[in-house]
Order: C-alpha cells, then sequence, then structure tokens
C-alpha cells in the first residue's frame, strides 16, 4: 500500500484524495486515492490541456468518449483536450493513480478551491443544493480550463447563477 498523506483532501466529499506533489512550469501533476466502490468528478473537458493517468495500484474505471476503460496497475491512459473524461473505482479495493495535465493551468487552483470551501463547510456533499451551487460556482470560476459535460456545462451557468443571485462567494 502507498503511504499517501494529501495535502489536498476531498475524501469528505468526494470519496476521494488529492495531494499535488510535483507541479512543473507547464504541467500540473499529482497522485489520487480514489476509495472503493466511489465515483469520481462529473463527466468533464478540458478546453486547453490534456491529462494523462498512470495507475499505481489497484484499478480505475476511465470514461473517454461515451466509452468505460478498466485501467488496471501499470496502465496508461491519455485524454487528448476537449475529450468528455471521468473516473471511478467500482473495485473493493482503493485505486492509487498520478495525474499529469498539460500545459500548466489552474486545475491545482480549482482543487484548492474546493478544499477550502469544504473546510469552511460550504460544501457538505455531492447532493446538497447549497453545495452543488458552490461546486457551479468554482466550475465557472476556471472555465477557461474546465467544463462540465455530465452535468451539461448549461446547468452549471444556472445553478452559478441561482447561487450569485443569492449572494454566494467563495472568495
Amino acid at each position: 500500500m502507498i503511504d499517501f498523506k494529501p495535502t489536498i483532501d476531498h475524501g469528505k466529499v468526494f470519496n476521494s484524495q488529492i495531494m499535488v506533489i510535483n507541479d512543473q512550469p507547464n504541467t500540473e501533476n499529482g497522485i489520487v486515492l480514489v476509495y472503493p466502490k466511489t465515483d469520481g468528478p462529473p463527466i468533464h473537458k478540458h478546453s486547453l490541456q490534456e491529462e494523462i493517468f498512470t495507475v499505481l495500484e489497484g484499478s480505475l474505471d476511465i470514461y473517454k468518449e461515451n466509452t468505460w476503460i478498466r485501467a488496471e496497475a501499470g496502465v496508461t491512459v491519455h485524454i487528448p483536450k476537449n475529450v468528455a473524461h471521468t473516473y471511478k473505482n467500482t473495485s473493493a479495493e482503493p485505486c492509487y493513480f498520478i495525474y499529469k495535465i498539460s500545459p500548466k493551468g489552474t486545475f491545482t487552483d480549482m482543487m484548492s478551491d474546493f478544499e477550502r470551501l469544504i473546510n469552511i463547510g460550504k460544501i457538505k456533499s455531492a447532493k446538497d443544493i447549497k453545495s452543488l451551487i458552490y461546486l457551479s460556482i468554482v466550475f465557472r470560476k476556471y472555465k477557461e480550463s474546465v467544463s462540465s459535460v455530465v452535468p451539461p456545462n448549461f446547468v452549471m451557468i444556472l445553478m452559478a447563477g441561482i447561487g450569485k443571485i443569492l449572494g454566494f462567494k467563495i472568495q
């Protein structure tokens, strides 16, 4: 088992922990723990960046362009820019994988915003309406580098707009 001490912990809400371990001048890199039988983020795409997943331990189901790929330890999956993707762990064992996103964008900043909002109690669940509004606001803040596919991006825009009307703030 990998010794894993996350610097960004989304486990309280999203059942995965992310630790940014090696951002470089032109890439964002990290290692992720996904607990057994848990989903990853919403299906999304990066308009300016490509992403590479390499499974270190366990297995990961990766959604890429309407197809689920089962990636075991040692397998690398490349996600070109503008390709819808997500991941989940359907196995009974934890999964550890490395991600690499390039060129460097704002992914690490977005993950830090999620972490901060979780820690101050504004994001509590992926099923709570107020939490979903905050999630949408963060997605819209980083719209240049990430957009939601499922739920559709217009839903994120609408939810973020409702948050703005209601005075929700993420600063």
